[in-house]
């Protein structure tokens, strides 16, 4: 506390000073004993309160005032007199002294100054609050002017206060034209009734609401409206805000994002997500004998030709050409999609052979030679084709797509730049693997054959950094082979695998293949990890540590460069065991990942107890990401959750572009899915892309 002190008597200021601090206040006095000293003090120096000695008439009480009202009238002030009702000092305190008190009543002296500072202390957190309450409605000014939302301020219906866009929406050129017009004018004449009577209502229970109504401009045309009322004020007078939204444009803006979040940024076609929807909603249809085809097309040599292009950006024009081109080949009621990084999907309601069959060929021809502006000079590319036929024996859409997906394969293996078909009406081979996996008797020897003779095949997906980082990151995946070496896709034998307990001896023989692998991959030069799942019948295997250590020693691996991946299922399974094992593998340096995190309730007390580096996102999250706000909201908490504990987040099962800018405005760290590349048994995504 700033204290001026004017005493003719250094020993009475000294004294009065010593009874405050006794009082308990931090005082930092400056005494004069002149007036005109006093007088440059108050000009010069910072001062909070003034104490005056006017006792022995050592000083006139109203020159003082005087002075003080000249220079700061707000500073509080106290006088010391000999006598506190005498004529001067009732004059003084007219004009402004807040307080005397008697020559010698200490006492009284000490409630008087402890009165003042609490005042002073309320007087100053008054004026802040009101200096943040300016600031706040010129904030809040500037937001309202520069909102995207049409905002008017109304008072008994009157406007007050419009801002542009809202004086744009109307057709008003300038404030000064609404300025005390009636909102009345502003709506449809038939809907004079409906909102009068929703504002007599609304000043009678003085609450927010939404209204409905037909609104008109000053060029005499109607639009649907939603206007939002809520209470307001308006330098310290209370209105009603006005938030007027275009219904119609509101509906193409709906279209606008429907659009955005079915099709893919860069072509233009239907997404993964999508086409498969689309397809589901024909399923009841095959199975009562509807018919129609899927040709699933991949580029063969796509990623030679992003390497001479450089860019991702390149590479998405370049299959933004490819998509134009086949364009023209889509009829009435056919939809064309982007299935994945460089796979478009095609399904046609025609189901003869002979003319699907030319549509492959059509196909193949045009990407093969055709000139393409984005790839000048570039060696065109082939594709190779996958034709399969709905029927009323397709049992899911899945089957349905993995079967033209298989011929697709078998058209790459012999070379590539062709087509073949899918026959489903082909009986398989009687000893077909297929058959052996419907046949609950013989799955544990087909898996057991598949174990003890490497019928097994790794197959790799990238996962790739939204934050800059060019580390070479896969997920790594298996696949069992049948009988022709084609590989079967896990959905079909995992969940049995379970059943019967050969997990465990399954992650071991992904172990394994995976740590020499990467130990080849690494002393070529490349800084690859993998990230390795481990189901919950491994985490029961005691031995398994041990054997994990041997492994690394065996093929010259590091710990570092694999993160071993859990489900967040399997780690609440088996609490205990994965704490063992996690605590060992820590020893090591491996990294930890929980997968499917984030659908459980209470998903932070694994981060609470156990040292994790990644979370890998439930699979569900992606689905309609892009218009379920909801997802975005609790994908952001997982984000920030995973920030404060130092974590990095993985979106899995990404398949459109779309999802990309909301994945990176909540921040995550990592992607992971067939947006960027299907699951491949070779080791070549591109990291520096983009």
């Amino acid at each position: 506390m700033e204290l001026l002190v004017l005493d003719g008597s250094r020993n009475e200021a000294e004294a009065h000073v010593a009874a405050l601090r006794n009082a308990g206040f931090a005082v930092h006095p400056h005494v004069v004993s002149e007036l005109i000293d006093f007088r440059v003090s108050l000009e010069e120096e910072t001062t909070d309160l003034v104490i005056c000695n006017c006792s022995g008439k050592r000083f006139d009480g109203n020159q003082i005032m005087q002075i003080l009202n000249a220079i700061d009238p707000d500073i509080p002030s106290i006088l010391i007199a000999d006598d506190r009702n005498s004529k001067d000092m009732r004059e003084a305190m007219r004009k402004g002294a807040h307080d005397i008190v008697a020559k010698g009543d200490i006492e009284l002296l000490q409630i008087i100054f402890s009165r003042e500072v609490s005042l002073l202390n309320t007087i100053r957190q008054v004026s802040r609050l009101r200096n943040q309450l300016q600031e706040t409605e010129h904030r809040c000014n500037i937001l309202i002017e520069n909102s995207r939302d049409a905002i008017a301020y109304i008072h008994e219906g009157m406007h007050i206060h419009a801002n542009p866009v809202y004086l744009s929406m109307f057709g008003f050129v300038d404030f000064d034209e609404v300025e005390g017009m009636p909102m009345l004018d502003l709506v449809d004449p038939k809907d004079n009734k409906i909102f009068k009577k929703f504002l007599r209502n609304l000043c009678d229970n003085v609450n927010s609401g939404n209204l409905e109504v037909s609104c008109r401009g000053t060029n005499g045309k109607t639009f649907d409206a939603q206007i939002q009322f809520s209470p307001a004020s308006i330098d310290g007078e209370p209105c009603t805000q006005l938030i007027v939204r275009d219904q119609s444009r509101e509906k193409e803006l709906e279209q606008k994002v429907r659009l955005l979040t079915n099709h893919d940024v860069d072509t233009g076609l239907a997404n993964r997500q999508y086409f498969i929807d689309r397809l589901n909603e024909l399923l009841p249809g095959f199975r009562n004998g509807e018919k129609g085809t899927l040709i699933y097309i991949s580029l063969d040599n796509m990623q030679d030709i992003r390497n001479k292009l450089g860019g991702a950006g390149n590479a998405d024009k370049f299959l933004s050409e490819i998509a134009e081109l086949l364009n023209p080949l889509v009829e009435e009621n056919d939809f064309f999609g982007r299935f994945g990084d460089h796979t478009f999907t095609f399904y046609t309601r025609k189901s003869d052979k002979g003319a699907t069959g030319k549509l492959a060929s059509e196909i193949c021809a045009r990407i093969n030679q055709n000139t393409y502006k984005m790839a000048p000079g570039v060696r065109a590319p082939t594709c190779s084709i996958g034709v399969t036929y709905a029927n009323n024996r397709t049992s899911s859409i899945q089957d349905f797509i993995d079967q033209a997906f298989h011929a697709c394969e078998s058209a790459r293996e012999a070379g590539g730049n062709q087509w073949m078909r899918f026959d489903d009406s082909a009986p398989p081979p009687p000893d077909s693997v297929l058959n052996q996996l419907n046949d609950e008797d013989s799955i544990l020897e087909v898996i057991d054959n598949a174990l003890e003779y490497n019928r097994f095949r790794l197959f790799f997906q990238p996962i790739v950094s939204l934050q800059g980082d060019t580390r070479e990151n896969y997920a790594v995946l298996v696949r069992m082979l049948n009988e022709t070496d084609e590989p079967i896709l896990p959905e079909k034998f995992l969940d049995r695998a379970v059943q019967h307990g050969r997990m465990a001896a399954i992650d071991r023989w992904i172990i394994k293949h995976a740590v020499e692998e990467l130990s080849l991959q690494r002393k070529n030069g490349r800084k690859i990890n993998f990230f390795i799942s481990l189901s919950g019948e491994a985490l029961s295997d005691d031995t398994l540590l041990l054997w994990i250590c041997d492994c690394l020693r065996l093929y010259d691996a590091k710990g570092p460069w694999i993160t071993f991946q859990i489900s967040d299922r399997d780690i609440r399974t088996h609490v205990q065991q994965t704490r063992a094992l996690v605590e060992g593998l820590k020893k090591i340096k491996c990294n930890l990942a929980i997968d499917h995190f984030g659908v459980t309730p209470k998903y932070e007390s694994l981060l609470k107890h156990l040292p994790v580096d990644f979370l890998k996102l439930d699979p569900s999250f992606m689905q309609n990401l892009t218009s379920d706000p909801r997802k975005q909201v609790l994908i952001k908490e997982i984000s920030d959750l995973a920030k404060s504990y130092d974590v990095k987040t993985i979106a899995t099962a990404v398949e459109d572009a779309n999802s990309l800018a909301a994945l990176w405005t909540v921040g995550i760290n990592y992607i992971q899915g067939y947006f960027l590349q299907e699951p491949s048994d070779t080791i070549g995504y591109d990291f520096n892309l983009g």
